[in-house]
This record gives structure tokens, sequence and C-alpha cells, in this order.
């Protein structure tokens, strides 16, 4: 989709729906976390780091259900970058690899 480079090169918001969209398709069947304090994660576009600990491979999906106007990128180790269509898909969404 280059013609989002055009119209919102930096925030990339689309490609943040599209992100959150996959978590939440994912998971939808099987599960719905519950986010609790959403109400004080601050809206003003200044960078926020979210830090999972990895109890699970529920830790990535949960992120996506974060409300929308949160802007999510993944930081991920490179090897994640050789992984057939993961790695392609995870460059062109402007996560960090």
């Amino acid at each position: 989709l280059p013609f989002v480079y055009l119209f919102d090169w930096d925030r990339r918001m689309f490609y943040n729906y599209m992100t959150k969209l996959w978590g939440k398709m994912t998971t939808y069947p099987f599960i719905v976390p519950e986010i609790r304090g959403a109400e004080l994660i601050p809206r003003d576009g200044r960078p926020i780091v979210f830090v999972s600990n990895h109890q699970s491979w529920l830790d990535i999906f949960c992120f996506c259900w974060l409300p929308d106007d949160v802007i999510l990128r993944f930081i991920s180790k490179i090897q994640i970058a050789y992984i057939p269509v993961v790695g392609w898909s995870m460059a062109l969404l402007g996560h960090v690899l």
C-alpha cells in the first residue's frame, strides 16, 4: 500500500489499524482481554513504552487490544525478520527489527 506513504508518512495510522485488526481477529475467537487503566494512557502524542514480560504467547496479541488512538510499534529481534511473510510485513508496517 504505497499510497499510504503519500498521505500518512510519519504516523502510519492505517498500518497501526491493520496491526491491531490482525491481533484482534487472531484472538477474538478465543479470548477478549480486559484492558484496565486505558484511561491513564497519555493521548498527547508523546512516545510511550509498554514492556511485556512474555508470560505467554498472548502478550503481543494483548497489546493489539489497546485503544485505537494508541500507535503501536513492536521491537523485535532480528531473527524475526527471516521468517517468511512475518518479517516482511513487520518491516512494511514500521516495526523495529
